[in-house]
């Protein structure tokens, strides 16, 4: 059996949570989603796509009626207003890069 995590982003107060179902520990998972945040002037490039690739999804999203976990059917990545946290889906792990306030949890 893997070990299970979360990776999340939140943006305008929505989650968007993609499922790890495997080497969801820190020097696996972990390192990966902070290998993915540039440092310097790249990091505002980044933000500016990554808020748009949101923002795509959270209006598609919004235009299905904002469907709940079990009624997304795109599972193992949904978008849920309430925070996730570790233990959700049986995750032992859950790394959050908190778009609207910039921080990595």
């Amino acid at each position: 059996m893997g070990t299970r995590g979360l990776r999340v982003y939140r943006h305008k107060a929505r989650y968007f949570v993609h499922y790890n179902q495997m080497d969801s520990y820190p020097d696996a998972l972990g390192s990966l989603v902070l290998s993915e945040i540039p440092v310097g002037d790249d990091f505002e490039e980044w933000l500016v796509l990554m808020r748009e690739q949101l923002d795509k999804e959270l209006e598609l999203w919004e235009a299905s009626g904002r469907p709940g976990v079990d009624e997304q059917g795109n599972f193992p990545d949904w978008i849920t207003e309430d925070r996730p946290e570790s233990g959700d889906f049986d995750s032992e792990w859950l790394y959050e890069m908190d778009l609207d306030n910039l921080v990595f949890n």
